[in-house]
């Protein structure tokens, strides 16, 4: 299952930034990124709903970056959770 990284259930940005749709990037529709580059991020989300059709004691979640984004230091820190319950936390520097 693929889903399109702008057909998100909610979202929540900073007072400075806002969620941004760039059309053709990423593997098939789109990819977002948070505008601009400068500003803080701390409290954002995107959150996504699915529906499993089969019970599963694991998951595998991929989630794909472009590597043309300007990171900055510190690099960037995502969490996965499934049903509300933090799953793991991944930190690319």
């Amino acid at each position: 299952m693929v889903i399109e990284a702008e057909h998100y259930f909610t979202s929540k940005a900073t007072d400075k930034t806002k969620w941004t749709v760039i059309p053709d990037l990423g593997r098939t529709l789109s990819g977002l990124t948070l505008m601009p580059y400068t500003e803080q991020t701390n409290g954002t989300l995107l959150t996504y709903k699915m529906i499993l059709n089969t019970q599963s004691d694991s998951v595998k979640l991929r989630i794909i970056f472009n590597s043309t984004f300007p990171f900055k230091n510190g690099g960037v820190s995502l969490t996965a959770a499934f049903d509300g319950e933090k799953r793991g936390t991944l930190e690319y520097q």
